[in-house]
């Protein structure tokens, strides 16, 4: 994956901080007893957002990237 400017690497560290926080806030002082449902919603998320990326030109996913 190669990221176009520091805009974008830094929108990929903030929305992923706020996943996390929000992803602990959940499982631990709400007490949500599904994680796994949670989680499995922020990976969905996840994907769709690195697809937006990906078709907004913002992000190259390379399938031969080793």
């Amino acid at each position: 994956m190669y990221f176009r400017g520091p805009a974008v690497g830094l929108t990929f560290c903030t929305l992923y901080l706020a996943f996390y926080f929000t992803n602990k806030y959940v499982l631990s002082i709400l007490k949500f007893t599904f994680p796994t449902l949670f989680q499995g919603w922020q990976t969905l998320v996840g994907g769709v957002l690195l697809h937006i990326c990906w078709k907004l030109g913002w992000v190259e996913i390379n399938c031969s990237s080793r």
